[in-house]
């Protein structure tokens, strides 16, 4: 995730800021490496959702086994979209798209990490409620990260559309 941090946080800082023209460059090949990383993770947790699943005869879409299953079923869209957002960022798949089109594709991007968000909720708030330290800090920090993001940028799409109105 912290990969995909920067890569988001990147599109929020003015095209002029040292730091997005530090990044732009490489953002690319972050998002690749956010996208490997989080396979890897898919593949340790899956082992996880599949022993949960197969321990429990009946589930019920109540209490925990609820969770699980709303869980599983937002992994999945993840993995989907993860998928597709990291072959079209591979520089031979983008070559061979539209701009318009690759462009279009990743702005499921941001449907990616709303579902990220949701996903971290599901799994961490009930453990965070029940008093477990780490579970808070996790919730505090990527919810500190994601609101930020979203402040900034609100704030940016404002600015921008301001300037092309005045244009």
């Amino acid at each position: 995730m912290a990969f995909f941090a920067i890569v988001m946080f990147v599109g929020v800082f003015d095209e002029n800021s040292l730091v997005r023209k530090k990044l732009l460059p490489v953002r690319r090949q972050l998002s690749i490496c956010g996208c490997l990383l989080c396979l890897a993770h898919v593949f340790y947790y899956a082992k996880t959702y599949l022993v949960q699943l197969g321990s429990s005869p009946q589930l019920h879409f109540s209490g925990t086994s609820g969770n699980l299953i709303l869980s599983l079923t937002i992994s999945v869209i993840l993995v989907l979209l993860l998928a597709i957002l990291g072959i079209t960022s591979c520089t031979f798949v983008k070559a061979k798209m539209k701009a318009s089109s690759w462009k279009n594709i990743q702005r499921l991007s941001y449907a990616f990490f709303t579902l990220i968000i949701v996903h971290l909720g599901i799994i961490l708030v009930p453990p965070a409620l029940s008093g477990n330290t780490p579970a808070i800090e996790s919730v505090v920090v990527w919810g500190l990260v994601f609101a930020l993001y979203a402040v900034l940028k609100i704030k940016r799409e404002i600015k921008l559309r301001r300037a092309a109105d005045e244009a």
